[in-house]
């Protein structure tokens, strides 16, 4: 074909069983790494908007003159190594980051996870890393 030719109207590939099933694979996996990617992008932006919220303590006597800061409740005791999992969680880290990070096994990183938010009292890594840096120093004077 010329350059400058159009191309035929009816181009078809062949491949065989093998290559069509390890394209198959591949475009499987290009699709779970896209979600893993757009869950964590979901999580992030979850963050920013919960660090972009107006801090209660700080809120305008002029729109609620009723409002009365709460007490925040008194935070659970972590150990040293809860503490190193939440500041990777702050930090937007996978258990397997985590895990590479403190030569740890994914499965230990899993359950210090889980130590961290039930005592965080929260239900996400999101919530928890929110806690995590609204707990590095408060951002208001």
């Amino acid at each position: 074909m010329e350059s400058g030719d159009a191309p035929p109207e009816h181009s078809h590939l062949t491949v065989g069983p093998e290559t069509f099933t390890a394209l198959r694979n591949k475009i499987a996996e290009g699709q779970q790494v896209l979600h893993q990617l757009m869950l964590r992008m979901q999580e992030v932006q979850q963050t920013l908007d919960a660090l972009a919220g107006e801090c209660p303590e700080c809120a305008s006597t002029t729109r609620s003159a009723a409002r009365v800061p709460q007490p925040r409740p008194a935070p659970a005791r972590l150990t040293h190594q809860e503490r190193r999992v939440l500041e990777f969680l702050a930090r937007g880290k996978t258990n397997a980051e985590i895990a590479r990070k403190l030569g740890l096994s994914e499965k230990t990183v899993k359950n210090y996870v889980h130590s961290v938010l039930g005592k965080l009292g929260v239900t996400t890594r999101t919530e928890a890393a929110v806690v995590a840096l609204k707990s590095r120093s408060h951002p208001c004077p």
